[in-house]
C-alpha cells in the first residue's frame, strides 16, 4: 500500500466495494447497478452489468467461486442480482415480503449459502441455502451496517451503536463505548473475538468480541474497513 497504480475500469459510475477471489480474478459494483469483472488484476475491466435503473447501486458484491456470485439491493423491494456462470449472467432474485421502497443495501455474506440483509425498520433477513428460503428476525437497526463472522454470531449498527448477536438474530445485546454520537458506517470482525467498526471521525477495536471497545478519534471519514 506504499504505492497505489490507477485502474480505469471504462465506466462513469462511482464504485463502492471490490470482490477479489485470487490475485487475479475480481469484480467490482457501483452506481447505476453497474458490474464490473477482470481477469487479470484489475488491467482490464469487463462490463458486466450497468444501467440497469436509473439511480439504482449496487454495494456490496461476493462470489463462492469462479462461477456463482451475488450482489446487494438494485431497485427496491427486496431486490438483488445473482449468476451462476461468472456474471456473463445475472439474473434478479428478491427477498419475500420486503416493502416496495426498500433498496436493500450492504448485504453480509457468511458464505455461499448464509446471507444476512437489513430488509426493513426493525427487521433482518437472513438465507441458510443460498437464496431459495429466507427467515426474518427482530432487528435493533432500521439502516446500518451488518457483519457476521460465522453462521450464530453477528454484529449490526445503528448510528453510533453497536448490538451484537450469538444467536443467529433471535436476539441482540447493545454493546457499550465511550463515543456515541460518532455515526459508524463499517465493520469488520476476523474472528469472534477481534474487530474493527470505523466511521464519522471514529475507529474503535475489540479484542473480546465487543465486550469493551478501544475508541480512537480522528480527522477521517472512514466509510469503509
Amino acid at each position: 500500500g506504499h504505492t497505489w497504480e490507477v485502474q480505469t475500469p471504462g465506466v462513469e459510475s462511482d464504485l463502492y466495494e471490490v470482490f477479489f477471489l485470487d490475485e487475479n480474478y475480481g469484480w467490482a459494483v457501483g452506481n447505476t447497478a453497474t458490474i464490473l469483472h477482470t481477469k487479470n488484476g484489475g488491467d482490464d475491466w469487463t462490463i458486466q452489468k450497468h444501467g440497469y435503473v436509473s439511480g439504482s447501486y449496487i454495494t456490496s458484491v461476493y462470489f463462492a467461486d469462479s462461477l456463482h456470485g451475488w450482489t446487494d439491493g438494485i431497485a427496491g423491494s427486496g431486490e438483488y442480482f445473482y449468476t451462476t456462470d461468472g456474471g456473463n449472467n445475472w439474473e434478479v432474485a428478491q427477498i419475500p415480503g420486503v416493502s416496495y421502497s426498500w433498496e436493500i443495501s450492504s448485504m453480509n455474506f457468511c458464505d455461499s449459502l448464509y446471507f444476512w440483509a437489513i430488509t426493513g425498520p426493525n427487521e433482518i433477513s437472513h438465507t441458510e441455502d443460498g437464496g431459495i428460503t429466507w427467515i426474518k428476525n427482530y432487528s435493533p437497526a432500521g439502516w446500518g451496517e451488518i457483519f457476521f463472522i460465522n453462521h450464530d454470531t453477528g454484529w449490526i449498527t445503528r448510528n453510533s451503536q453497536i448490538f451484537r448477536t450469538n444467536d443467529r438474530a433471535l436476539s441482540w445485546t447493545e454493546q457499550d463505548h465511550n463515543y456515541q454520537g460518532h455515526d459508524i458506517y463499517a465493520l469488520c470482525f476476523t474472528d469472534p473475538s477481534h474487530g474493527w467498526a470505523a466511521g464519522s471521525h471514529i475507529l474503535l477495536r475489540t479484542s473480546n468480541g465487543g465486550e469493551s471497545w478501544e475508541c480512537y478519534e480522528t480527522d477521517v471519514l472512514f466509510l469503509a474497513i
